[in-house]
């Protein structure tokens, strides 16, 4: 008899991250990390899973393909999850913004993947409207997907991770953001 061995891979919530952190390994590759939701990764509870093996893919769409993650850490209080990855591929990470830069009526950017990779690294723009406690309320368009991708500021720095947004009949154009102070 043959046997075939099957693999089940769960899937996650999609969403986007930001690669904040590169460092050139002793075997020339890059280590990378990379900030995201913590709802993001967060396995569903209907869904039993042995912890360690969980994988996480991120998808590089200029070679299309996926790349397998480790999840290391996560605050589900502030909804912040960090993932690292090896490649051979050099990627850049971002910059972040001074604290202080993050004030009402400043512009901003949305960075993510809406929906599905149909859509992979878009970008959409919009105002601060408020920033307050743990959140930055802006109104650039963000959508299912866009969590965990950054926000940034017109120099082109991130000032915040976004994270959610309000919906209902009749709310249009209120989204929030986590500033950098409380991600990393």
């Amino acid at each position: 008899p043959t046997y075939e061995t099957v693999t089940e891979h769960l899937l996650y919530g999609s969403g986007s991250g930001v690669i904040y952190y590169k460092a050139l390994t002793v075997d020339g590759n890059y280590l990378y990390k990379v900030i995201t939701n913590e709802h993001v990764v967060s396995v569903s509870d209907e869904i039993s899973v042995v912890k360690g093996e969980e994988e996480y893919k991120i998808y590089d769409e200029e070679y299309e393909e996926e790349i397998t993650a480790k999840l290391i850490g996560t605050d589900a209080e502030n909804d912040i999850a960090i993932l690292e990855f090896i490649s051979s591929r050099e990627y850049s990470a971002v910059k972040f913004s001074k604290l202080d830069d993050i004030k009402a009526g400043k512009f901003v950017v949305a960075m993510g993947t809406p929906l599905d990779t149909e859509f992979y690294n878009t970008a959409t723009y919009g105002i601060i409207s408020r920033v307050k406690g743990t959140y930055i309320q802006h109104d650039a368009a963000i959508n299912s997907g866009n969590s965990g991708g950054a926000l940034v500021n017109a120099d082109g720095k991130v000032i915040g991770i976004n994270t959610l947004k309000a919906s209902g009949t009749g709310v249009e154009g209120i989204g929030f953001a986590i500033p950098i102070n409380s991600t990393i």
